[in-house]
Parts: structure tokens; C-alpha cells; sequence
């Protein structure tokens, strides 16, 4: 008899608790209706306000931009986590010896590939943003879509399958505000935690949008402009690769200097280069500014000459460096010396053949030629005062300045 009331009495606590999740169910479902009506009419505004902007500078035109209320700020899908949508292509790997990984040994990879999803979603962005590939020159409200790779014989091309009716409003979020069109991994950035991995962005100066690898560290976005590891894919490239980019943003790849000229010139930026030997050991070397101009001019860098605008370990390595991009066949024909480029196995920036950093140069697995007599050859991958060819590198660009930098022989 006491077993029964017991049970009578666990069935009336458990019915009062079913009658208050179904109160609290329809209180949140009369909240959700609100906020999507409001989300709604701020959209409306976003579009208006679009269309009657006047804008007296490329960069107010580029990236115009709306206050939202703190309730659509805040407003994020329930355990939102990142996104694994992302295909990656097959990549064949083969052992690698103690002597350098040749571009025979290994298919030599297509111009940079990019999956064709969005791969990470930051939390507190819908996770149906497409990316803006049918964005028009005239900076027209966004009607965009998610481009499809589609990769052969060493080329890259994207189509895009959405109509023209799908308007994104939403690219970016920082800070509290929508960026229109994210210029770089910064503008992807929220007030929710955002994370590493593949995003589309469009450059103040480029054409059309292009896809990026941002590496998130300590609450910062960085766009990541080169890494090596593995040594699968090959550096030695010609002059076309380097611009249009290479690799696999996901792996080993370079982002491509007519890439790198559309980042660089709409801000001021600073370098960080990462470095490891096979020892374990990390470095690493930061630049205060970069720039790369642009391919009537070589894609030069430029970089600071006083010593104390570069820290870390050895980190005024690229002042020697302060001069035009070189392939194996294409140079500046104003530089009297060797092809630098062929000497060095690599595709870089030179001003004399005299090599103080090279990080694109051949991968040597156990850091030397010979392991055994631990020797180095000329074209390895090399920074100066590390002792044997770097393991792993990966190159970083972060925004300080919504400006370029004005400096002589910058622009």
C-alpha cells in the first residue's frame, strides 16, 4: 500500500513538471516569433539603408555597415558548434626519405584548392550564409551563392548554383556590428567565439571574393598566407602559380600574391611567421608592416628597414628581402644578378641573390641533405640562425590599421 501512494505521488510531481515545460515551451515559442519578426524588420532596414547609401570613399562603399539591437546580437542557435561540412579532397601521401621530396615523387597538386562549403560556422552566425561569388563591381547588395570547385589539369574554376533571388544580408559580425563585406578574417570575427578554419572574404581592392584559411588564436583572426608541412606539395613553381595561389588551404599552400596585393594594400598589416625544426623547437619572427604591390610591379615587398620594427627570434629577416617576387621563369629584368629563384629552388622575394629567409624553398625531411653528416644545401628551407631546414612554417597577416600604411616607396 505504501509502494502505491509512493508511485501515485511520483506520477503527480512528474505531470506538474510535463504541464511547466509545456508553459515554458509556449513562452519561448511566443519569444522566437517576436525576435523573428524584429530580426525581420531590421533586415528590411539593412536592405534600405543599403540601397540609400552615399558613400564618398571606396571603403565606406565597400563595407557599409548597421548597428543591430543587443537582442538580434544575442540571438544564437542552440548548441551551436562548428560545422563539418567541409569535403577535402583525397590527398595521396607517399613515404618520405631522409633526401629532399621531389616534385617527381609526388603528383604535382592544382592552383590552390578550396573546398566548396563553409567550413567552420562562427556561433551566433546563421549557419546558411553562402559565400559572395556573383557579387557585382558596382557593390550592389549582396546576391551570392556557394561556388563549387571544380578543379583539372592544374586550374581552378568555381560556378555558382544559387539564383539570383537568394540576397545575403549577413556576411560578417564584429564587434557588434555587421560588416557588409568581410575584408579579411577580422571582419568574420563576433562577440560569440569564432573558429579556425576555411572563410570567404572580399578585399576592398579585389575583383571577386576568394576563400581563406583563418587561424584563431587568443581572440584574434588571422588570415594565414602560407604553410608548409609535410613537404607534399611542391614550391618550385612558375611565375602563374605564385599568383593565383596554390595548395590545399587545408594542408600546404600559398595564398597567391595577387591575393596577397588586394590584402595588403586596404590596410595596414603586420607579419607573424611561425617556425619549427625537426627538434621541436619553435620560433618566431613578426614584422610591424607588409605590403606587396602589385604584378606591374613584381609583386614587391615591403617591409620595414629599422631593425627595431621586427621582433622574435632573428626577426628582421626579411629586410634583405625588400625587393620584387621571383619564379624560376619570371624577374624583374632591372636586377642584374642571377635567376635567384632557380638558385634557391623556390619561388620569393629578392633584391640580390643573397639569402637571409627563404620559406619557400625545397622541404628536406630530418631537416638536412644528409642526415647522417648533417650537411644543408643552398635551397632548403631556410630562416638565418636556425641550424637546419625548417619542419613546419606558417605565415599570418593581422590587421592594426583600418588605413594603408603611408611610408616612402609603400604605394
Amino acid at each position: 500500500m505504501d509502494e502505491l501512494q509512493r508511485q501515485n505521488q511520483e506520477n503527480i510531481l512528474l505531470k506538474e513538471e510535463v504541464e511547466g515545460l509545456k508553459l515554458k515551451h509556449k513562452e519561448q515559442k511566443l519569444l522566437l516569433t517576436q525576435l523573428t519578426s524584429t530580426m525581420g524588420e531590421l533586415v528590411k532596414k539593412i536592405k534600405l539603408g543599403q540601397r540609400s547609401c552615399t558613400c564618398s570613399t571606396p571603403q565606406e562603399e565597400h563595407h557599409t555597415v548597421h548597428v543591430l539591437s543587443e537582442k538580434a546580437a544575442e540571438i544564437e542557435p542552440p548548441d551551436s558548434a562548428p560545422s563539418t561540412s567541409s569535403t577535402l579532397e583525397n590527398v595521396q601521401t607517399s613515404p618520405i626519405s631522409n633526401t629532399a621530396v621531389s616534385p617527381e615523387a609526388n603528383s604535382k597538386p592544382d592552383k590552390l584548392v578550396q573546398t566548396s562549403q563553409v567550413s567552420v560556422t562562427p556561433a551566433g552566425v546563421p549557419s546558411t550564409l553562402t559565400t559572395p561569388e556573383q557579387v557585382k563591381t558596382s557593390r550592389t547588395p549582396l546576391t551570392t551563392g556557394v561556388p563549387q570547385v571544380m578543379h583539372s589539369q592544374d586550374s581552378l574554376q568555381t560556378t555558382d548554383t544559387t539564383s539570383e533571388d537568394e540576397t545575403v544580408t549577413e556576411q560578417g559580425v564584429s564587434s557588434g556590428y555587421v560588416a557588409v563585406y568581410p575584408r579579411d578574417c577580422q571582419d568574420l570575427m563576433s562577440s560569440k567565439p569564432m573558429f579556425s578554419g576555411q572563410y570567404t572574404i572580399f578585399p576592398v581592392n579585389a575583383s571577386k571574393p576568394f576563400r581563406v584559411y583563418c587561424q584563431v588564436e587568443e581572440g584574434a583572426a588571422w588570415t594565414v598566407i602560407q604553410r608548409r608541412d609535410g613537404g607534399m606539395v611542391d614550391f618550385y613553381r612558375d611565375w602563374s602559380d605564385y599568383k593565383a595561389g596554390f595548395g590545399r588551404l587545408t594542408d600546404e599552400f600559398w595564398i597567391g600574391n595577387e591575393h596577397l596585393h588586394q590584402l595588403t594594400r586596404q590596410a595596414t598589416y603586420k607579419l607573424k611567421i611561425d617556425m619549427w625544426d625537426w627538434a621541436g623547437e619553435y620560433y618566431y619572427a613578426e614584422s610591424n608592416f607588409v605590403y606587396v604591390s602589385g604584378e606591374s610591379e613584381y609583386y614587391t615587398l615591403y617591409a620595414p628597414d629599422n631593425y627595431y620594427a621586427y621582433s622574435g627570434f632573428g626577426g628582421s629577416g626579411l629586410r634583405v628581402h625588400r625587393g620584387s617576387f621571383m619564379t624560376f621563369d619570371h624577374q624583374d629584368p632591372s636586377m642584374i644578378s642571377d635567376n635567384c629563384a632557380q638558385k634557391f629552388h623556390c619561388g620569393w622575394w629578392f633584391t640580390t641573390c643573397v639569402r637571409n629567409a627563404n620559406l619557400n624553398g625545397r622541404y628536406y625531411s630530418g631537416g638536412y641533405e644528409n642526415i647522417s653528416t648533417k650537411s644543408r644545401n643552398i635551397d632548403d628551407i631556410y630562416w638565418h640562425s636556425v641550424e637546419q631546414s625548417l619542419k613546419k612554417v606558417v605565415m599570418r597577416l593581422y590587421r592594426t590599421q583600418d588605413m594603408p600604411k603611408r611610408v616612402k616607396g609603400y604605394r
